[in-house]
């Protein structure tokens, strides 16, 4: 360590200007420089120097140690899963009693009718009975496979509904944050929204879930068409192809968020050219 302060020097004689080719200047208070995997203060190492954080000249070998990926995503990784588990566990104290309500038998009904004729009879069966689902064709996949999955077995499609909740939460913090929001902020917001008594139905019918659906894909889609836009993003094209795509599958479920999508454009618009 001796070594290095006396390649450093002092700061008096390193103000001169005239090295300024080989050399840069560190001002962050305390900041943390390393050279030869040696972590060094950025105090002045000249004993008895009167001038404490002078913006000491340093050799250009010696670099700021920069924040790690990880470290920069643990804050948001955390409240992702917080977010996800608070939703999910605010389901318990009903979830395991609820079962099949309104359109839901109609739906459950038709498929348990035809699901011994197979997937195709199954899908235009249901197109019989409801013809929305011809302009819903993803709230019908989902459906037609959740009752292959789970057949008359009503606890399973409930957990997955409160599990597509949770997601719908997370996707919202997110897309917040990729619009540049203050953490907090976006993560009271999403809380907020995740635990909104006003979607009833959402939590407790199955043939509801295209609302939710819906919401997932949009919000996806927010947050991928967002991240596209950064300046430093190298994968530009590819996070607008997964953004059309969900956009697709978002408006395919239901119409709810399409109103929700077109204003993403204009302030994403917004903030990368105005």
């Amino acid at each position: 360590m001796s070594g290095l302060l006396q390649q450093i020097g002092g700061c008096g004689d390193r103000h001169d200007g005239n090295r300024n080719q080989a050399t840069f200047r560190v001002w962050a208070k305390g900041s943390k420089l390393r050279r030869n995997n040696v972590a060094v203060c950025q105090s002045c190492p000249k004993l008895g120097c009167e001038t404490k954080n002078c913006g000491l000249i340093l050799p250009s070998r010696v670099t700021r140690v920069p924040e790690s990926h990880g470290q920069k995503n643990q804050p948001r990784i955390a409240d992702c899963l917080f977010l996800l588990g608070v939703v999910i566990v605010s389901a318990f104290p009903y979830q395991f009693g609820l079962g099949l309500y309104l359109d839901d038998w109609w739906y459950v009904g038709t498929l348990a009718r035809s699901s011994g004729d197979g997937l195709i009879t199954m899908f235009r069966e249901m197109i019989t009975v409801d013809p929305h689902f011809l302009f819903r064709p993803v709230q019908l996949t989902w459906l037609v496979f959740g009752f292959k999955a789970f057949g008359l077995h009503t606890m399973p499609y409930h957990i997955v509904i409160s599990a597509v909740l949770g997601l719908v939460a997370v996707l919202l913090y997110l897309a917040l944050r990729e619009l540049l929001m203050n953490r907090w902020l976006a993560f009271v917001i999403a809380l907020v929204f995740g635990l909104l008594p006003h979607y009833s139905t959402d939590r407790f019918y199955i043939a509801s879930e295209q609302a939710a659906l819906c919401m997932a894909f949009a919000l996806l889609g927010i947050y991928a068409l967002s991240r596209s836009s950064r300046p430093e993003e190298k994968h530009s094209m590819k996070w607008v192809a997964l953004a059309v795509s969900v956009f697709v599958l978002s408006i395919l479920s239901y119409e709810v968020a399409l109103g929700l999508i077109i204003a993403s454009f204009g302030i994403i618009g917004w903030r990368k050219y105005i």
